[in-house]
């Protein structure tokens, strides 16, 4: 009897720790950088204020804490469909996992190698008016379709999200920021965070 107890609450054990949550780091907002270094992949919660939702597609929104020329990215996953921009100027708590993107002068070439030909692409296009399909820039470039306007990628909107991003416009030069950072690291390298967030509610004050 005392064997067959014994088993049922091991069993009972079992399962309440297969069941337990993984566990939640809360992160302060005015040392992300910091602190989301060491904690990627995992799943972290901050909270901060709500300064603005790109309006492309509503899947990246700006936060502060006290400092509000430091603006942390955080972006939808695939549970979000997008942020509702009304919450812009209002306090969030967002649950999600951190992300971490390496980038190197090498990227940045890339980057700018992709630029140069989707504007090559653009100035060759004549759109005729009213009937012009927006398309990809790559089919364009090939040959594949003439005489048509080229769609606008997300890629267009912000690439250095630590950079200056007011009322969703982007810097001319958007990349001298991210060369600076290469610049300034030990091994050529800059190191990007944010937050991929699978929940978020306002903060009621």
């Amino acid at each position: 009897m005392r064997k067959t107890a014994l088993f049922s609450l091991m069993i009972l054990v079992m399962i309440s720790c297969g069941k337990k949550q993984a566990k939640v780091t809360e992160i302060d907002i005015n040392k992300f950088e910091e602190q989301a270094a060491t904690l990627v992949d995992q799943q972290v919660s901050m909270t901060g204020m709500v300064v603005h939702i790109c309006k492309h597609g509503g899947k990246k929104m700006f936060l502060v804490g006290e400092n509000p020329d430091n603006k942390i990215v955080v972006f939808a996953g695939e549970q979000i469909s997008e942020f509702p921009v009304e919450l812009e100027g209002k306090k969030v708590k967002v649950f999600g996992i951190i992300k971490e993107e390496i980038i190197t002068e090498d990227t940045i070439r890339q980057w700018e190698a992709e630029d140069a030909a989707n504007d090559t692409a653009n100035k060759s296009i004549e759109v005729n008016a009213g009937n012009a399909q927006p398309v990809d820039a790559k089919a364009v470039k090939e040959g594949k379709v003439e005489n048509v306007a080229v769609k606008d990628t997300a890629k267009s909107e912000c690439i250095d999200e630590s950079a200056e991003h007011k009322e969703g416009k982007c810097e001319d030069d958007r990349y001298a920021a991210i060369r600076q950072k290469i610049a300034e690291s030990k091994d050529g390298k800059y190191r990007r965070y944010w937050i991929e967030v699978t929940k978020f509610e306002e903060v009621k004050e």
